[in-house]
This record gives C-alpha cells, sequence and structure tokens, in this order.
C-alpha cells in the first residue's frame, strides 16, 4: 500500500474491538476509547496501535 506510516485515526463508532493479532480470529482485548490514536504498522487490513494495545480493523477507524 502506499500509505504513509505512521499516521494517526481515530474510531468511526464506540464498539470497535482491539485485538491481540491482525486478524478477526483473534481475541478481543478491550474495545478502543474515543480519541486519536497512531497506527504504526499495517497487516490484513488490520492497523497495530503505536500504544501497544493491539490492532484495529481499519476499515473501523478514519485518518485523521
Amino acid at each position: 500500500t502506499s500509505s504513509k506510516i505512521p499516521y494517526k485515526v481515530r474510531p468511526k463508532t464506540a464498539n470497535v474491538p482491539i485485538r491481540t493479532g491482525p486478524a478477526k480470529t483473534y481475541r478481543r482485548v478491550k474495545k478502543i476509547q474515543p480519541g486519536t490514536y497512531v497506527i504504526a504498522e499495517e497487516k490484513n487490513g488490520f492497523g497495530r496501535l503505536k500504544s501497544g494495545a493491539g490492532w484495529v480493523y481499519l476499515k473501523k477507524v478514519e485518518r485523521v
């Protein structure tokens, strides 16, 4: 992808799960809180949060 990494995102809805890995089969850790987050890596349509909290599905967040 031509995405510039890292970049900032925010969740589109209130119930976006943070997962332990870059796929829907991975366990949910918690829900992402409102605010701005930094995506440090992309894989399988998921983005890894720079904070180390886990991975979020990129279609459920928007760039800011």
